[in-house]
């Protein structure tokens, strides 16, 4: 279900719901009337056979408390028939819910994934090209993750001089054993991807080399 077409569910949900309320706030007080009246007329005929008095009145009573019960039991089952219908209604429609956060959810997983993967180049290729890590548009985000919206996952590891996730553009150190590897530009400020036949070593890596840096 769309969130389009779950905003219209809604709509006729909540309409269904109030007019189940009402049905049943109106059953209740029907209820509450024919209880009152049938507990008068249960005394009054309890009165009657106690008395051993008129058979024919016995029988009239016997028969209204019959009828009485039995209009009880019906509104009570509408009633239960009600309730259930609403609680359906709201459990189905929460499903729904969260259906589609999930697919949000998911969506923005996706997002952060794609935007956190590190294109590393093994020993050998020394002369790849390093490229910006950044979200794909086909990914239809509503907005560009960043320093301030990234979504940490559980157990996501850290990098940068800073300890944060992955997000944005980074860059990796040429020395195989960096202990961090990758950085975030903007924490080393670069503002220019080195070119092919370029080296670039964090500050611990004994290298500021060929790359252009902000003052």
């Amino acid at each position: 279900m769309s969130q389009d077409s779950l905003g219209g569910s809604f709509f006729h949900a909540k309409t269904a719901l109030t007019e189940n309320l009402k049905r049943i706030r109106s059953l209740d007080e029907e209820w509450c009337q024919l209880h009152k009246v049938y507990d008068e007329e249960f005394s009054e005929y309890t009165k009657v056979v106690l008395n051993g008095g008129n058979p024919r009145r016995e029988k009239i009573l016997y028969d209204k408390c019959h009828d009485l019960a039995e209009r009880i039991k019906v509104i009570s089952e509408e009633k239960r028939k009600l309730a259930r219908e609403s609680s359906d209604n709201i459990n189905s429609h929460l499903e729904a819910v969260n259906d589609i956060c999930r697919a949000i959810s998911d969506k923005i997983r996706e997002a952060s994934a794609a935007d956190t993967t590190l294109k590393r180049k093994g020993p050998s290729k020394r002369g790849d090209k390093r490229k910006e890590v950044g979200i794909k548009e086909d990914l239809e985000v509503d907005e560009v993750l960043n320093k301030d919206n990234v979504v940490a996952m559980e157990n996501e590891p850290i990098y940068c001089i800073c300890k944060e996730v992955a997000y944005g553009s980074m860059i990796q150190c040429d020395n195989d054993k960096c202990p961090i590897q990758w950085f975030h530009l903007e924490c080393v400020k670069v503002t220019e991807i080195p070119k092919d036949d370029e080296l670039w070593f964090c500050d611990k890596c004994s290298g500021k080399r060929n790359v252009k840096r902000k003052n």
